[in-house]
């Protein structure tokens, strides 16, 4: 996690040139210059550069030096067909020596193209379905709906909103990125300084669940989302079980030694089999997201993340991003947006042509009873009408796609909620949830999740 540097002496704002109208075009791909005199803008630029390089946060990094100007010469050498992309990374290999000549430590995203960045950027918007903890990532979020400042634009997310979402990201091991937009005397809007704020003050108590933290070694719960550091394990709680007790799997080989609310009183706990289980008081005014501090000593709890089934809650949602898959499917990532700016990202299944082509997950059920199976889907009017079967636990229900419309990126796309059937499940215990088609034919449909209620 990133340390601000100490304050660095002010320098006189940069002036644009005088002669000539100037275009610069700064693009993921790199650098193009057009108009007299591109010498002077790329000197201001590189300028500003080194300015904003100096005055970043700042990463312990390794680097090995003299590499971009090895890989110019590999990419000169290649063939004449690759002369393109040699003309489009010299700029950005331009601008990456730029920041390593001026500070060494800092770190650049991959959004400068070519595999230059020292971590990945996700697409706007867009959170893993899981922990990603093989290479450095960051999510990208906006506070309105807007990436510069719009008087027209007040659709906020509220404090428990941007909360709710650091935990989350955190967990998954990443970074959070939040855009605000000032207006054109650098005044920020009143609803970002009020949140802002308002997750500084959370950030005081439970600051330590969020920075320095890793992901959670063994997925998330049905109350929430875990991050973890040697000897501790903190849950992040975005919603409160009924019976007010956090089950956390895979914690039978750890010593628990304490379960504390950050910033309040201990809590009581239990093993049971391989689950520790942590007992909430009533909180009378709750946080956006309360945070347990579990401390053990020991072999760190982990273990393959479960999908936990639970009457304490008014329902599980199942994501198809974390499906298991097999047959000749194969999972797909899904952007769209409402109108340009506001992009929202999903992962579907593709290849579901027949019966042996399905996804599914092992869902823990830990009440017996009986739950709603809900999916939801959009369908072109060729796949209306063909026949699925869901699978859950001894039992199977029978559906028929209905018709909604093509998915498009440049629109919402319209799903349909399809309340299949109630199950009937009589042993606590993992049983296998399935879809796939019931007869050879198309793609069945484009999945967007699958939910499971308490029958009641």
């Amino acid at each position: 996690r990133p340390q601000r540097c100490g304050d660095q002496p002010a320098e006189r704002p940069l002036e644009p040139p005088r002669s000539v109208p100037q275009i610069a075009e700064i693009s993921a791909q790199g650098l193009c210059l057009i108009g007299s005199g591109p010498e002077v803008l790329a000197e201001q630029l590189h300028g500003l550069l080194r300015r904003v390089a100096r005055s970043c946060h700042r990463l312990e990094l390794a680097r090995e030096p003299g590499q971009c100007r090895r890989d110019r010469a590999h990419l000169a050498s290649r063939h004449l067909g690759d002369l393109l992309a040699y003309l489009l990374y010299l700029p950005a290999c331009g601008l990456r020596d730029v920041v390593r000549q001026t500070s060494p430590q800092t770190l650049i995203g991959s959004r400068i193209g070519h595999g230059l960045g020292d971590y990945r950027d996700m697409a706007d918007a867009e959170v893993p379905s899981s922990t990603i903890d093989d290479y450095a990532w960051q999510a990208l979020f906006t506070h309105n709906e807007s990436w510069g400042y719009s008087r027209f634009d007040r659709n906020f997310k509220s404090s428990g909103d941007l909360v709710r979402l650091l935990s989350t990201v955190s967990s998954r091991g990443g970074n959070l990125l939040l855009n605000v937009g000032p207006d054109g005397n650098g005044r920020m809007p009143r609803e970002t300084v009020d949140a802002f704020g308002q997750v500084g003050d959370w950030l005081q108590v439970n600051g330590e669940a969020i920075y320095g933290t890793r992901g959670s070694p063994v997925g998330e719960a049905p109350w929430g989302v875990i991050t973890s550091r040697p000897g501790v394990l903190y849950l992040h709680v975005l919603r409160m079980p009924k019976d007010g007790r956090l089950l956390v799997p895979h914690a039978g080989t750890a010593r628990i030694e304490s379960a504390t609310i950050l910033g309040a009183q201990p809590l009581g706990w239990e093993r049971s089999g391989d689950d520790l289980v942590v007992s909430l008081p009533p909180i009378e005014t709750p946080s956006p997201v309360t945070v347990v501090e579990v401390r053990y000593s020991g072999t760190q709890p982990s273990g393959a993340p479960q999908t936990i089934l639970s009457r304490q809650f008014e329902d599980l949602r199942l994501d198809p991003g974390v499906a298991l898959l097999s047959g000749t499917a194969t999972r797909r990532a899904v952007r769209n947006y409402s109108y340009f700016g506001v992009w929202e990202h999903f992962s579907t299944v593709d290849g579901l042509t027949g019966p042996e082509s399905h996804f599914g997950w092992p869902v823990r059920v830990l009440e017996p009873g009986r739950y709603h199976v809900e999916i939801e889907y959009a369908a072109t009017r060729e796949q209306a009408g063909r026949e699925g079967v869901v699978a859950f636990g001894d039992e199977k229900l029978m559906f028929q796609v209905v018709e909604t419309d093509e998915i498009e990126v440049s629109r919402p796309p319209l799903f349909f909620r399809h309340r299949i059937g109630v199950v009937q499940i009589d042993q606590a215990g993992i049983h296998d949830l399935t879809i796939h088609p019931y007869r050879e034919d198309g793609q069945l449909f484009t999945i967007h999740s699958v939910t499971l209620r308490p029958y009641q």
